[in-house]
């Protein structure tokens, strides 16, 4: 990665649906390159997805501990289509830490009612976000 792969990352991180003309504009190369150095950057794996951030009144970090007798990765999977933002698996006294964005706290609690129902999941701790920065 160059300092124009770095720019062009540095750009899409800010708004993922950023023009690629802009870009080029932005950087001063043609928009030809800027669509190639994505293509080969999101080839390679340097960029894993494009995603689209909501704005949500009820966000929260959940720590989850699993059953050694069930997969994490069955565990992860199960949590991923209940609709989780970010899914990570840990090392420590959790095994997974969730993080979820919800439109309200009735959601929050339905996706977190999920989560506890999952074959699996001995423990979850729940964090609700406050504040943000």
């Amino acid at each position: 990665m160059d300092g124009i792969d770095k720019k062009i990352i540095e750009i899409l991180s800010k708004d993922a649906r950023e023009a690629f003309l802009s870009i080029a504009r932005e950087i001063g190369v043609s928009e030809g390159t800027i669509r190639q150095r994505v293509a080969k950057m999101t080839k390679k794996g340097i960029i894993k997805r494009f995603t689209v951030e909501i704005s949500s009144s009820t966000n929260a970090v959940v720590e989850v501990v699993t059953s050694s007798s069930v997969p994490t990765q069955k565990v992860v999977g199960k949590i991923v289509k209940i609709g989780a933002h970010r899914v990570f698996e840990v090392t420590g006294r959790f095994t997974i830490i969730v993080i979820i964005h919800a439109p309200d706290p009735r959601e929050l609690n339905n996706k977190l009612e999920a989560i506890r129902a999952i074959d699996g999941v001995v423990q979850t701790e729940t964090f609700a976000v406050l504040r943000e920065y």
